[in-house]
């Protein structure tokens, strides 16, 4: 990514450049990561996706978040928005920044899911957390539509 698009990205979501790092990237990955002092930042270069579907996913993990369910919040930006979108070098980029999700990776506890805590709490907690998702998205009623998952299916 050209230098000047990274600049404009950190003013636009006033992250303090010193703090900035890109993650490494991974096979078959979308999006550009950085995790900085603010969150996450997505850097996305899809060219079969557009502004309105980014929002679309924005707007839904923001609802989500706001209504209870466990899922990291998504910021705003300089300008008040959840995408920012922006072009140069015969490109475009969306660009999003996520809150810090809480808790810590398994990763990070040897694969383990809580000290002395049974496999089965992890499994009942994750159904629970996916169940709270489920039912907020039978209520939602989206401001912005995502294109069709099917559109890109033979």
């Amino acid at each position: 990514m050209p230098e000047k698009i990274l600049v404009n990205i950190i003013k636009l979501f006033n992250i303090p450049e010193e703090n900035i790092k890109m993650l490494p990237e991974h096979e078959g990955g979308r999006n550009r990561i950085y995790r900085c002092a603010k969150g996450i930042l997505r850097v996305a270069e899809a060219v079969d996706k557009n502004l309105e579907d980014y929002l679309a996913e924005a707007e839904f993990v923001h609802y989500l978040a706001k209504n209870g369910a466990l899922v990291a919040d998504i910021q705003k930006s300089a300008h008040g928005n959840f995408v920012e979108q922006i072009e140069g070098e015969g490109k475009r980029w969306y660009i999003s920044l996520f809150d810090y999700a809480k808790g810590m990776l398994m990763a990070d506890n040897g694969y383990r899911y809580r000290e002395n805590a049974p496999l089965s709490e992890y499994f009942y907690n994750t159904g629970k957390a996916l169940a709270k998702i489920h039912k907020l998205s039978k209520l939602y009623d989206p401001v912005h539509k995502r294109s069709s998952f099917l559109r890109n299916t033979i």
